[in-house]
This record gives C-alpha cells, sequence and structure tokens, in this order.
C-alpha cells in the first residue's frame, strides 16, 4: 500500500512530506493538483483546506505536513518487513 499524495508547487509542506517519504523510502503516488483537474476536484471533495493532501488506505484523507501519520506508516511498513524476512 502506498500513499497519495496531492499537492501543487511551491508549496513548503508537501515539499517536506516528499523529502520525508523519500528519506525514508516509502512508497507514495504524487499528482499536482494544479494541473490535474481530477485531482484537483478529488482534493476539494475531501473539504479539507490545506496542501498537501494525504491518502492513506484504511485511514480518512488527512492534509498538511503530518509527521504522525508518516512515522505511522514508515512503522507499519518497518513491522511488514520484518515479518516477512521472520517468514522466509
Amino acid at each position: 500500500m502506498a500513499i497519495e499524495v496531492l499537492g501543487k508547487p511551491n508549496c513548503s509542506m508537501c515539499d517536506a512530506t516528499k523529502r520525508f517519504l523519500n528519506k525514508y523510502q516509502i512508497p507514495y503516488t504524487y499528482t499536482d493538483v494544479s494541473t490535474d483537474m481530477q485531482a484537483f476536484e478529488r482534493a476539494k471533495a475531501t473539504g479539507l483546506q490545506q496542501l498537501p493532501i494525504l491518502f492513506v488506505e484504511g485511514q480518512e484523507p488527512v492534509s498538511g505536513f503530518r509527521v504522525d501519520v508518516l512515522q505511522a506508516e514508515r512503522k507499519r511498513l518497518a513491522e511488514a518487513a520484518e515479518q516477512q524476512l521472520a517468514a522466509a
């Protein structure tokens, strides 16, 4: 499961989110709402007022640079990797 990020250029919280995800090699997709009208409409439909908007499977969308959500996903991925190694 990957995180989906909706953001835009010149958005410091969008950049911080991408840096965190890249630093910890967390899989994600990024869509620029300023160039993708479907993504813009999807972001608007959440009712959230701030970018980036993060979609994590099984959770409600959240907005902003949410270290708590990102750290939880990092931890979940680490635990899944450990379980895979133990099963091998």
